[in-house]
């Protein structure tokens, strides 16, 4: 990302990190993909805040930008499986060429986590997000 959106942008894995392992988020993820997505299984709970948020992408309460630009979930799977038949990519599993894109490539928008907040009461405190764009700063 630029420099200069810094400022407006997160990484996704980076916000995920902080809140993986705090129990208010895997309970929050729990009880809404299990209210809304009923027929997928649930991963164990160090997935659950990332399975949530790529449910917000995909539901479009969330909007996920790649290289500068907004990104929808399909153009997601279809950039993964883009790279999973590049010839530079063979002999890797997609699993991990998928793992890496969303880790690495992925970044959101504070104000689309503000609107998370006021649409589905989910808290994210001002400090955890300054700490993330340090991070994204280093």
């Amino acid at each position: 990302m630029a420099s200069e959106l810094d400022s407006k942008f997160i990484l996704l894995s980076s916000l995920i990190s902080k809140l993986e392992d705090k129990e208010y988020y895997q309970t929050y993820a729990k009880s809404l993909l299990m209210t809304n997505r009923p027929e997928i299984p649930i991963r164990s709970d160090s997935h659950l805040v990332e399975e949530m948020f790529k449910y917000f992408i995909q539901i479009n309460e969330l909007q996920a930008y790649y290289k500068n630009s907004r990104i929808s979930f399909e153009e997601i799977d279809k950039e993964i499986n883009r790279r999973s038949s590049d010839t530079d990519n063979i002999g890797e599993d997609d699993t991990s060429i998928s793992n890496l894109f969303w880790k690495k490539e992925i970044y959101i928008r504070i104000n689309e986590l503000k609107k998370l907040y006021t649409n589905k009461c989910i808290v994210l405190p001002n400090s955890l997000l300054r700490e993330c764009i340090r991070e994204n700063n280093q």
